[in-house]
Order: C-alpha cells, then sequence, then structure tokens
C-alpha cells in the first residue's frame, strides 16, 4: 500500500503542474524536482500519523475515508509550511497545492474504494455494473421486504457473502413511496399486491421479510398471494431478539405468532411485584413449557426463593441452569417429585414453606389420556388434591392452577380431570389459602399444543386433521399465557 501511495502521490502532484501549466512543464520541472521529495515525506509522515496503514482494506468504510481526508489535509498543510518557510511561494502557485489535495483525496481513497470492491464483489460484478445482469440457475433469486436500515442491512449482507448463491432481485414495501427508487443499484419493485407478477416475471425463490413494523394483515396477504409459487418466505425477528447481531443469521420461517391479528398481552408490572417480592415461589411442572416459562418470568421479580418441582430430570436442570446467578439473591431450589406422592411432597413443604405456589403439573395431552384415564385421575385429580392439601396446611398464602378451557362442558377425559381438579380446589377455600383457577385455551409452542402436529403435517404434505373444516382457533403464546397467570396471581382472592 505504502509503494502504491507514493507512486499515487507522485502523479498527483504531477497531475497538478499539468492541471495548473496546460502541459506545460519544461519550465517548471526542476522546481517539481526539488519540491518532490518534501511533498513525499509530508504526505507519508501524515499518512501513518493518520493511521492509514493499519486497515484491512477490503473493509475500507467511512471512517477509513475519513483519514484519508484527514492525512491529506495534514501532509498539505505542512508542505504549505515548508514552500513558504523555504521558498516563500516565490515562483511557485498556490492553487498546486490546492489541486495536490483533491488529486490526493480521490486517488488515495479511489484505490482503497476499489480493493474493497474487488474483495466483495462475485464473479459477475462487471456484468452487473454494465446492467448485464444474469439470473443463474444455481442462484437463488430474492426479493427483500421493507425498505429501511434493516432491509438495506440485510442487502449487504447477503451480496458480502460469496458462499451463498443468493441474488437479491428487489425490494417490496407496503406503501408506494418508494417505488422506482433503488437501493445499491436494487429497484424497489413495488407493493405487496404487486408480489404475483415479481414472483413469475422475477424468477424469485425466497421472499425474506425486513420489515419489523410490518402489519399481521399485511403477512398473511403476503403469504397468500405466494402461495402455489413454490417460494420460501422468512422474516427477520424483532431487534430484541436479534441482539445486534448479523442480520441474514437470524432469518428464519414464518410462525403461526407472527400472524396473531392483536397486540401481545399486557403485564401489571407493580401489582405483580408487590405478590411475589421477597417471597417463597413454587411452581410444579416446572420442566414443562409453561412452568419453565413462570420460572423465567418470576425470577423477574426477585422472589426469595423459587422451589421447582418436577419429575423429569433433564428439563428440570436446564431451567436450574438458565436461572441459576441470573437474578442475585434469589436461591433457585430444584426438586425431583411427583404431586401424587404425598410423603415427597409435605418434605418439600416442612422444609421450605413456599408462600405461593404456581401448579402448572398435569398431563394435558387430549389423545393420549382418552387411551389412559386412571392415570389422568391420579395426575390431574388426586396430585391437585395432594397438592392442595398440604398447601392449607402448610398456611399457603395463594394457590393458583392452571386449567384449560377443555375444562368447559369438557367432552374428554383430560378436560372432565381438569374440571374435577377445579371443582376440588374451589371446594378447599376458606381454609386460609386463597385457591385461583386460571383456564387457557391454545398456546402456540407449549408442551402437548396440536400447532407442531399441523405443522409437521403440512410439511409432510398432508393431510391436516382438523376437527371440522369450519372449527376457529384463538392462539397465545407461551409469555402471554404466562403473563395472565400471573396477573391472575395479582388480582385473584380466591373462590
Amino acid at each position: 500500500m505504502l509503494f502504491f501511495d507514493v507512486a499515487l502521490l507522485v502523479l498527483c502532484y504531477l497531475g497538478a503542474y499539468f492541471f495548473r501549466y496546460e502541459g506545460r512543464l519544461e519550465s517548471v520541472m526542476p522546481l517539481i524536482v526539488s519540491t518532490l521529495p518534501p511533498l513525499l515525506i509530508c504526505k507519508v509522515f501524515s499518512f501513518f500519523f493518520c493511521d492509514l496503514y493499519r486497515g484491512m482494506w477490503r473493509y475500507t468504510g467511512i471512517m477509513d475515508l475519513i483519514n484519508v481526508i484527514k492525512g491529506s489535509l495534514l501532509g498539505s498543510l505542512l508542505f504549505t509550511l515548508y514552500l513558504a518557510m523555504v521558498y516563500h511561494f516565490i515562483g511557485i502557485s498556490r492553487s498546486i497545492v490546492f489541486v495536490d489535495l483533491i488529486f490526493t483525496v480521490v486517488a488515495i481513497g479511489g484505490i482503497r474504494l476499489f480493493i474493497r470492491v474487488y474483495h466483495q464483489q462475485d464473479p459477475d460484478f462487471f456484468d452487473e455494473i454494465m446492467f448485464w445482469r444474469k439470473y443463474q440457475r444455481d442462484r437463488r433469486n430474492v426479493l427483500i421486504i421493507g425498505v429501511g436500515p434493516l432491509a438495506e442491512r440485510l442487502f449487504r449482507e447477503i451480496h458480502g457473502v460469496r458462499a451463498e448463491s443468493y441474488c437479491v432481485v428487489g425490494f417490496i414495501e407496503e406503501s408506494l413511496i418508494h417505488r422506482g427508487m433503488k437501493i445499491h443499484g436494487v429497484p424497489v419493485l413495488g407493493s405487496i399486491e404487486d408480489v404475483p407478477v415479481l414472483l413469475n416475471s422475477y424468477e424469485v425463490h425466497d421472499i425474506m421479510i425486513a420489515d419489523p413494523d410490518i402489519m399481521s394483515e399485511s403477512m398473511k396477504t403476503l403469504i397468500a398471494l405466494s402461495a402455489g409459487h413454490g417460494v420460501r418466505v422468512k422474516v427477520i425477528p424483532s431487534l430484541t431478539k436479534r441482539i445486534q447481531g448479523a442480520v441474514a443469521q437470524h432469518l428464519r420461517d414464518i410462525r403461526i405468532e407472527d400472524l396473531l391479528e392483536r397486540d401481545p398481552v399486557k403485564l401489571d408490572l407493580q401489582e405483580v411485584s408487590k405478590e411475589i417480592h421477597d417471597k417463597v415461589v413454587m411452581v410444579t411442572g416446572a420442566g414443562g413449557s409453561i412452568g419453565s416459562e413462570l420460572a423465567r418470568q418470576i425470577s423477574r421479580f426477585h422472589p426469595k426463593k423459587i422451589v421447582l418441582l418436577d419429575n423429569a430430570e433433564t428439563p428440570l436442570y436446564h431451567i436450574e441452569m438458565e436461572l441459576r446467578g441470573k437474578v442475585e439473591n434469589m436461591e433457585v431450589i430444584t426438586c425431583i417429585g411427583d404431586i401424587r406422592n404425598s410423603r415427597g411432597l409435605e418434605q418439600i413443604f416442612r422444609k421450605f414453606h413456599p408462600s405461593i405456589i404456581f401448579h402448572a403439573a398435569a398431563y394435558k395431552h387430549v389423545p393420549m389420556m382418552e387411551s389412559s384415564p386412571l392415570d389422568a385421575i391420579n395426575t390431574n385429580i388426586l396430585g391437585t388434591f395432594k397438592l392442595a392439601s398440604l398447601s392449607t396446611r402448610y398456611h399457603v398464602d395463594k394457590f393458583v392452577m392452571i386449567s384449560t378451557d377443555k375444562a368447559v362442558r369438557p367432552t374428554s377425559v383430560m378436560g372432565a380431570t381438569k374440571r374435577v381438579a377445579e371443582m376440588v380446589i374451589q371446594a378447599m377455600s376458606g381454609n386460609g389459602t386463597r385457591f385461583i383457577t386460571v383456564r387457557f385455551g391454545n398456546v402456540l409452542g407449549s408442551n402437548g399444543s396440536v400447532v407442531p402436529l399441523f405443522e409437521k403435517q403440512i410439511a409432510a404434505g398432508g393431510p391436516i386433521t382438523v376437527t371440522h373444516p369450519e372449527v376457529t382457533r384463538y392462539f397465545m403464546t407461551i409469555p402471554e399465557a404466562v403473563m395472565l397467570v400471573l396477573q391472575a396471581a395479582a388480582i385473584g382472592k380466591g373462590g
């Protein structure tokens, strides 16, 4: 780089004189020869001073260009001082210094920009800049939904990685404000309604959603319009989930959560914190999807101790490792146990004296409970009864049972056992412990949810075993379900 820079500085200085004297250099050649070495010394010293030789030029950016400008200005200033002190500018045109400065910035900055372009462009780059882009069969053409900073960053990451055989053919936006404009030479082709035409025109293989504010209705429209074209639709999660990582690495398939038509449930944090802070909280079924999320959210409110009970050792170990050290002054206690075992439960109550119990342990799989009704009764009814009985005996303040919408006019063994369990704890109210029941329906991602089954059936090409062609299902996410449980614990008075 130093060799190239010295050569460029010589050419820039000669170019400045050539420009000033309109090509007639014979009369000033002795002056050029005598002033060139000081110029090179001043410029090279300034470049070293401004850190121009410690960067990796294949990653040239705005800060590197700023350093080039700083180094060129400093070098020109030092050379100007030299000319003023030695020559007093007698016989030297002042415009030479200014023209040389301009040429230096363009040349030194340009060579570094060329190095970056050379390293980051694919073999078809020169075809692309001449508008001879070739959509090869071995490349996957991509449409990016969005025109904001996230979309631009995704484009740069896709375009900058040679190993990925992707080619961004255009951008799509919800509105038509930027239609016809270009981002890094790639056009904004239209709105979501134009997708079917664009998929065929550009032979698109992938649609990548890089608009964090896209409405669920627009996302559903996009999926409907692209159905039948054989394209993959991927989405970038929210900023909090990306945690400042690379955008392209976080691309994932569309999930049903993305299509919820409502705002997420909000939690009354102050009321919940008042109930949980500095208390001993016990969670049964803590290794399950709902129980583990309960443990995570409860830990945010700084309980004194959190007692995690489950009969499955591996998921219990995982949630324990996740919570340890997460909150200061919170003791995480794991207990391998079974709510059907009264003696084991009593040892836990006698040792830790919980103030609040969140009862999530249950058998919830509807078809399996049809074939194992005695196990469902033993766990969901008798296990709940034993746990509730010990709660009254050891003066637990609140007992929050997690039930299901299938307990409403139950038509299955699982629903019937949960309904009986509700009646059991209602009958035990009035003994000092406040018993609260929370019902919720389809929880996305929870153990026993029907959604993973549907997804596997769709991936296998069908059929999808829906209960009825006109069935309507209402969904919530695991964090939302747990928020509702905590909210019930805060506002529930028992009964």
